[in-house]
C-alpha cells in the first residue's frame, strides 16, 4: 500500500506499508515526475515503518525507473528514510555508493518529524562542473581542462561526444578534482577503442595509479603526466595547444 503525504512542492513524501504493488509504484513515479516537472531539484521522504516487501511487478517498475534516471541523479537532493529495520539501514549504506550525489539519511521512527523537516529544507542549486576546452590546431586531437566532481553522467556525455568527433587523441588537464562518483567506473570504455592516446595531466596523488588501472582494464592507451610535465604530454600526443584556448567553437563541439 502507498500513501502520498502532504509536503512542500519540492518534496515527494510517501508512506509505504505492507505489500507495495506495481500500481502503487506507478502512483509513486507519477508523483515524482510531477514534482520534477516543477523543480530542478527535489527531495524524497519515505516512511517505511510498516513496509514489508515489493511485489514482483513493483520491483520491475523500480528497476526500469531507476535506470531511466541514472543520468539525472543530481536532481534528487535529499532522501529521508524512516525505519527501525536493520536491513533498511544496510541497504541504505550500500545505496550511498551508487547515489553519491544524493544526501541520504535513515531516521528511526521516533524521529519521523525530524526526517520530514530535513527533507523539506530547500535544496541547493544543481552542482556545476568547471569544463573548458583547450584549442589545438590538430583536428584529430581534443584537449580540455577540468575542475569539479567527476560523475558517470559527465563521462557518458563526454564519451558520446568523442565518438561523434574525428578525434583519436585526447588530453585532459585536471585542475581540480572534488571527487569521483563510484558509478563513473562503469562507463562503457569499449566504445572509445579508436582513441589512440589519452593523456591525463595533473590531479590528486592517487590519480596516476587510477589512470594506470583504468588503462589496463579498458585497453585504452592511457598515460598520466604531472602538471609540471604537461609539455611532455603534448609531445606524446604530437600536438600543442593554441594560446587562445577554450573558444566558442570548441565549446559547441564538446558540451558537458
Amino acid at each position: 500500500m502507498l500513501d502520498i503525504l502532504k509536503a512542500p512542492s519540492h518534496v515527494a513524501a510517501f508512506r509505504l506499508s505492507k505489500l507495495v504493488s506495481g500500481l502503487d509504484y506507478d502512483r509513486m513515479i507519477a508523483e515524482l515526475e510531477a514534482r520534477l516537472g516543477r523543480h530542478p531539484r527535489i527531495s524524497v521522504y519515505a516512511d517505511l515503518t510498516d513496509f514489508e516487501r515489493l511485489r514482483v511487478d513493483a520491483i520491475a517498475r523500480d528497476v526500469r525507473y531507476a535506470w531511466s534516471k541514472r543520468n539525472e541523479l543530481e536532481r534528487f537532493a535529499r532522501l529521508a528514510v524512516v525505519s527501525d529495520a536493520g536491513w533498511v539501514r544496510a541497504l541504505s549504506a550500500a545505496g550511498r555508493l551508487v547515489l553519491a550525489k544524493v544526501a541520504l539519511r535513515v531516521f528511526p521512527t521516533r524521529e519521523r518529524d525530524a526526517a520530514l523537516r530535513w527533507a523539506c529544507e530547500p535544496p541547493s542549486a544543481l552542482p556545476e562542473s568547471d569544463f573548458a576546452p583547450i584549442a589545438t590546431p590538430r583536428p584529430d586531437t581534443f584537449a580540455f581542462a577540468w575542475g569539479g566532481k567527476l560523475t558517470r553522467a559527465d563521462l557518458e556525455r563526454g564519451s558520446a561526444q568523442l565518438r561523434a568527433l574525428p578525434v583519436t587523441r585526447v588530453l585532459a588537464r585536471i585542475e581540480r578534482l572534488d571527487g569521483l562518483e563510484l558509478a563513473a567506473l562503469w562507463i562503457p570504455w569499449a566504445g572509445l577503442k579508436r582513441i589512440e592516446r589519452f593523456a591525463v595531466v595533473g590531479g590528486p596523488a592517487w590519480l596516476p595509479r587510477a589512470v594506470k588501472l583504468t588503462g589496463a582494464a579498458s585497453g585504452l592507451e592511457l598515460r598520466h603526466f604531472t602538471a609540471a610535465r604537461e609539455s611532455d604530454a603534448w609531445a606524446w600526443l604530437d600536438a600543442q595547444p593554441v594560446q587562445a584556448a577554450g573558444d566558442a567553437a570548441s565549446r559547441e563541439a564538446f558540451p558537458l
